[in-house]
């Protein structure tokens, strides 16, 4: 019987861009953090929505699996929105190679960022990244 290849990669990438306290709080881009759901973004800042649109694995190569993510980072003004699309743009370039625990899993790397790319909403603006994490159980 091969490991498990496959974990719960939006709860993980949530996990890990709330962990990040450069980037979510109070004045800081991502205000209102990352989550699963959609929330009404803060007055001040950003807030993502964190959504799995894919997911392949290799298990040739070992117990990992490339989700692509889509993170929707909403603002009550476009400069919020733009703000907080592209920290969250460079946080996970930044995870290049460097694995990061986050609970019953571990990001390993993250490949084939697109974005921050605006797309209109007609309420609050928002920004999409998709990116491509790999990403193994603990």
């Amino acid at each position: 019987m091969t490991s498990p290849a496959y974990a719960d990669a939006t709860a993980a990438v949530c996990a890990w861009i709330n962990a990040q306290q450069y980037l979510v709080g109070r004045g800081r881009p991502l205000a209102a953090g990352a989550h699963r759901d959609p929330q009404k973004s803060p007055s001040s800042g950003a807030v993502a929505w964190v959504t799995t649109t894919s997911t392949a694995g290799d298990l040739s190569q070992g117990a990992f699996s490339y989700p692509l993510l889509t993170i929707a980072v909403y603002g009550m003004t476009d400069a919020n929105a733009a703000r907080g699309a592209a920290a969250v743009a460079n946080a996970l370039a930044a995870l290049e190679g460097d694995a990061q625990p986050v609970g019953d899993t571990v990001l390993l790397a993250v490949d084939s960022i697109t974005g921050p790319s605006r797309l209109p909403d007609g309420g609050e603006h928002r920004y999409l990244i998709d990116a491509v994490i790999a990403i193994t159980p603990a």
